[in-house]
This record gives C-alpha cells, structure tokens and sequence, in this order.
C-alpha cells in the first residue's frame, strides 16, 4: 500500500505520523490539480490510496468573511467525483466541510440569507451523494472531532505564517487513527461478511466515522450494514470485559 497525501495546506505532520505506510506528500495546495488533471501524480500506479484532507476555512476562503461564493468547494466536489470515477481502483479518503466557529456572521448566520452553516450542509449533502455513486470514496465526518475536542484543542495559527499549517499536534494525531481505522474498515468491507476486525472498528472511539459516516447512515443499505457490524461487535465487546475480568 502506497499512499498519496494531498491538501490545501501543510500536511507533513500527518504523513509521518502514518508510519510504517508509505505516505508522499502532494505539492502546496496542489488537491484541485492532482484530482483533476489526468496525468496528475495521483493517477500514477503507484498510488493505492489517495487522502485528500483538507482544511474547510481554507477552501472557502474570502467567502467565509461574506465575499465571494465558495467555487474552491464547487470545484473540489466536481473534481472528486472525476478522479473516483476514472481511478474506481483507487481508495480515496475525504474529509467532510466542517467550518470554523469565528465566523462573520457569529450566531445569526442559521438565519442570514448568505449562511455559511447552509453552504457547508449543501456541501456535505453532495459529498455523501458522491460517495454514495462512487464506492471507492470514504469520508471522514470529521466533525466528530472537533465535538469531542474542541475547535481550540485541534485549531492552531502558531504555525500558518511560518509553515502553512492549521491543525495542532492532537489533530494530527487523532487524523492518524482515523484513517488508519478508515483503510481497515474498507478492506475488511471489501471481504465477505462482517469479521471481527470489523467489529474493532465499530467499538473504536471514532469507528463509525468512516465508511458509514453520519450522513450516510440516512441510505437504508448503510443501515442495515450498521447493523450487522453492532451485531459482530456486541459479542466481542463482551468476550473483551469478560478476558479483562
């Protein structure tokens, strides 16, 4: 397994943090060109895996301040659903938008008629649709994260002027274990029947994040294949305590 990283920001941190994987890093900003131009380094052989995580204020840019109307995000959901769709042997491995709380708006912006928070439900809407045509694309609700955490455990400026970088330590460290657990879990999908293994992923702090991320759990078939991960984790879950015990 051979992976490519690619992002609107610096994303070094993450790619030494996936050891032993091998993991290369895309040029600065280059996910819009590496996904959408056909002789890009992500269409290379060579690449099993391609991790486009990205940070959403970045790609909305000035639009987050009220300027502009998001295109970066328009054209990074089109170029997605390109790039899946003429490498189906490729895993691709998303983000889902979830913006910053220091926002324009502040607490008006549910009602404003320029909200930011319906311009990243719209987005994350047609992520999951893709997903859903494209079986070879995951998500990551990531989301989930900044819920448990907080936005300013995993939110930092320390590093952006000096190295393009948005995300602390922790982020960094909690993007690791989830993708690591989003790669299992999409090859122990691709096998036959639920296993264990798939189990673990289920009673992981963040292991229904991927594969059947939230918004996905809305199709019928996602949650029927829910079900049938709970109903190989509860036993194991058990055999655990009772191992502990």
């Amino acid at each position: 397994m051979k992976i490519l990283l690619i992002s609107n920001i610096n994303m070094a941190p993450l790619a030494r943090l996936l050891k032993p994987s091998e993991v290369s890093c895309g040029a600065y900003n280059s996910m819009l060109a590496d996904l959408g131009a056909v002789d890009s380094a992500a269409g290379k052989d060579e690449f099993s895996h391609i991790l486009c995580i990205y940070d959403s204020d970045t790609l909305m840019g000035e639009a987050l301040h009220g300027a502009g109307g998001g295109q970066a995000c328009e054209a990074l959901l089109d170029a997605l659903d390109g790039f899946c769709g003429r490498c189906p042997h490729k895993v691709v491995i998303a983000n889902t938008l979830c913006l910053g709380s220091s926002r324009w708006l502040g607490f008006a912006d549910v009602t404003h008629e320029a909200s930011l928070k319906s311009a990243e439900a719209a987005f994350n809407t047609r992520l999951a649709a893709i997903a859903r045509r494209r079986p070879n694309l995951l998500l990551l609700d990531i989301e989930m994260l900044f819920r448990r955490h907080g936005e300013d455990t995993l939110i930092s400026n320390a590093f952006w002027y000096a190295g393009r970088i948005r995300f602390t330590g922790k982020m960094f460290e909690l993007l690791a274990q989830t993708i690591r657990r989003a790669i299992a879990a999409h090859a122990q999908r691709s096998r036959a029947g639920p296993t264990a293994a798939q189990a673990q992923v289920v009673l992981g702090d963040l292991g229904t994040a991927f594969g059947l991320d939230l918004m996905q759990l809305a199709d019928a078939r996602a949650l029927e294949r829910m079900r049938e991960l709970i109903a190989v984790a509860l036993p194991v879950a058990r055999a655990q305590d009772r191992a502990a015990g």
